[in-house]
C-alpha cells in the first residue's frame, strides 16, 4: 500500500521501498517443510537471480580477484599489488565452500600480509595452495592447466624471451603467441 503504522504511532507514513534479499537455501523448500511463509516469498520474490557457487564460475575468480585486491590496498592505504599468474591458478583450482566471502578474506589477508609489489602462492593459506585441480575439471580444462603451466615455465626459463622460448617448445613463434592468447597468458 505504500504505508507503514509505527508501532505505538497514530497515523501513516508514505514509504517507496525495494526489498533486496539473498539467501544460500532453496525457499521453495523452506516453504513445502514450514519454515518460510509461502505469502511472503510471493512479497518479496518479484525479480530472481540465481547465481551458482563459485566453484561452478573459475572463469570469475581473476576479475572478482583483481577488484578484491585493489579495494583491500584502497582499505589498508597500500600501493597497488598485482596478482601473479601462478597465485590466480592456485585461487581457480580451490573448491571454494564459502564461496566468494572465502575469496575476499583469503585476498584481504594476502593484501595484509603480503611484502611484496605482488601477491604470490606464498601468499595464500596452505589449504589454498595445496589444493589439487578440481575432480570437476574436464580433460581439455586439466591438459590447458598444464600446457599453461610449462609455457610459463619455459618463458621465466628464457626472462620472457619468446622465440627462445617457442624453440625449447618446439613450437614455431605464431603458434606460441596463439597458445599464449588462448590461454591467457601476458
Amino acid at each position: 500500500t505504500g504505508e507503514v503504522f509505527p508501532l505505538g504511532g497514530t497515523h501513516a507514513h508514505s514509504v517507496d521501498i525495494r526489498v533486496i534479499t539473498a539467501t544460500n537455501k532453496n525457499p521453495e523448500e523452506l516453504i513445502k517443510e514450514g519454515l518460510f511463509r509461502e505469502d511472503l516469498y510471493y512479497r518479496l520474490n518479484v525479480i530472481e537471480l540465481r547465481l551458482p557457487p563459485l566453484r561452478e564460475r573459475k572463469e570469475d575468480i581473476p576479475l572478482l580477484a583483481n577488484h578484491f585486491v585493489k579495494r583491500f590496498c584502497l582499505e589498508n592505504n597500500r600501493p597497488p599489488l598485482s596478482i601473479s599468474d601462478e597465485a590466480l591458478e592456485q585461487l581457480k583450482r580451490y573448491h571454494w565452500p564459502g564461496n566468494i566471502r572465502e575469496l575476499r578474506n583469503v585476498l584481504e589477508r594476502a593484501v595484509i600480509l603480503s611484502t611484496a609489489e605482488c601477491i604470490t602462492p606464498e601468499d595464500l593459506p596452505e589449504k589454498i595452495r595445496n589444493s589439487q585441480l578440481s575432480s570437476s575439471m574436464t580433460l581439455k580444462d586439466r591438459l590447458s592447466h598444464y600446457e599453461r603451466k610449462i609455457i610459463l615455465e619455459c618463458l621465466r626459463n628464457h626472462g620472457g624471451n619468446k622465440e627462445e622460448a617457442a624453440r625449447e617448445l618446439g613450437i614455431d613463434l605464431a603458434t606460441l603467441y596463439r597458445k599464449m592468447k588462448r590461454l591467457n597468458i601476458q
